[in-house]
């Protein structure tokens, strides 16, 4: 399915994660497509999941993974 991602919890932190899975979220939250997860992603899902009514941690939880699956909660 195009529109979704095997999950797995993202957050910032070093070493920065990287792969495909970072760039899908990217792609959902608006963010520079670059494949590495780090402040400026970080930044961005946090507004992803304030927009969305969740806990705006910036941390790609399961809640936030099937937010962004949707589109929406």
């Amino acid at each position: 399915k195009a529109d979704s991602a095997p999950y797995r919890p993202l957050k910032a932190r070093r070493p920065r994660i990287r792969g495909p899975y970072v760039s899908w979220v990217q792609e959902r939250v608006g963010a520079v497509v670059d494949g590495v997860y780090g402040p400026a992603t970080a930044d961005a899902v946090a507004d992803w999941q304030a927009n969305h009514g969740l806990v705006a941690d910036g941390i790609v939880g399961p809640m936030t993974h099937k937010s962004l699956e949707k589109g929406s909660v």
